[in-house]
């Protein structure tokens, strides 16, 4: 009973945070590296989250009417894919709380501090496989961003926040970002 609970309160969860924006997420069919062609072309102007912290400093995702904390251990994975495609960025991976061995019920994508796609989770059967775990079929993540989005800016804006069942937020490690072909989009350092 309470499993079911910690999923259904995460179905609201996401759900709230996927009405935050004005798209609907499209999951791109299973698979480990998504096409050019799938995953999200946000729209960031639309939505309504923000990462902010509260007075103890702790780290949060908040919106109308919701908090959700980000924890600080046992939810996460990595970045795979930062491909520069024509006019848009493909990022693509998978995270999961590693804590309750569960799926995410989303990822949510914030540039410079804002929040420009969310998404549910696709298919990952080489995950599940890695884990031992069927469980964790749908723990990958695609999205399909403006190359815009991600110019002028550096690689410590980008981060990938993994939303878990019992609403909490752990975070992708991005460091992926720096290697990507659309790593000639980040600003210049000065001279060394």
């Amino acid at each position: 009973m309470r499993k079911k609970l910690l999923s259904l309160a995460g179905v609201v969860v996401i759900s709230s945070l996927l009405l935050a924006c004005s798209e609907s997420p499209k999951s791109p069919p299973p698979q480990a590296k998504p096409a050019a062609s799938q995953g999200q072309q946000p729209d960031a102007t639309k939505c309504e989250f923000q990462l902010v912290k509260d007075d103890t400093g702790a780290e949060m995702l908040q919106g109308p009417g919701k908090k959700i904390y980000k924890k600080n251990s046992g939810v996460n994975g990595p970045l795979e894919l930062f491909d520069l495609q024509g006019d848009f960025v493909l990022l693509s991976g998978w995270g999961f709380d590693r804590d309750a061995g569960v799926p995410p019920v989303g990822f949510a994508l914030f540039v410079d501090g804002s929040c420009r796609a969310l998404v549910s989770p696709v298919e990952r059967p080489d995950v599940a496989a890695h884990f031992k775990n069927p469980r964790l079929n749908m723990t990958g993540f695609t999205f399909r961003v403006p190359k815009s989005v991600f110019e002028g800016r550096s690689p410590e804006d980008l981060r990938i926040f993994i939303v878990t069942q019992d609403s909490g937020v752990g975070e992708v490690d991005t460091r992926k970002a720096k290697e990507g072909s659309a790593k000639v989009l980040w600003k210049k350092s000065g001279p060394k």
